[in-house]
């Protein structure tokens, strides 16, 4: 099974990713800002070493060194907006979200990891069928990740 870094991993789609990757054999490397949080959230101790805790903050890029290593792929589940719009007083899309993971995608890249995936609740309150931010990945590098639809599921 592979190893894989899940950014984001407190939130609640982290969650969910981080226990679907459990089940599924992997181990995981849950990234996340607040330790504890992580601890808590994601039951650490019942894992034991299939689920490994890093405490990484991506808005500070040298946080991120080594945060990937040993990881075949990085699901980043983290943002602090679910649309693209300044809203409900959190930062937006732009200010927050996207340098955060293009950052963790500048680490990834240079950890040698193979696969960046990116994941959101964005529209998730749209009519099913809605298309939102399909090239999202291709304005966080277009150059490591010319494909968006290489990571779809």
């Amino acid at each position: 099974m592979a190893n894989i870094a899940v950014a984001g991993a407190s939130g609640s789609l982290g969650r969910m990713v981080v226990a679907d990757a459990l089940a599924r054999g992997h181990r995981v490397v849950a990234l996340g800002r607040d330790e504890g949080r992580l601890r808590t959230r994601l039951g650490g101790e019942v894992h034991g070493d299939a689920l490994e805790i890093r405490r990484v903050d991506a808005l500070v890029p040298d946080s991120l060194r080594g945060a990937c290593e040993g990881c075949e792929a990085v699901i980043s589940c983290m943002g602090a907006s679910v649309s693209p719009a300044l809203g409900a007083g959190r930062a937006g899309y732009l200010a927050l979200d996207w340098p955060a993971n293009r950052a963790l995608a500048d680490a990834a890249k240079a950890g040698g990891v193979g696969r960046f995936v990116y994941v959101s609740v964005a529209g998730h309150d749209l009519p099913a069928g809605t298309l939102v931010g399909a090239s999202t990945l291709v304005h966080f590098r277009p150059d490591l990740y010319p494909d968006p639809l290489a990571f779809s599921p």
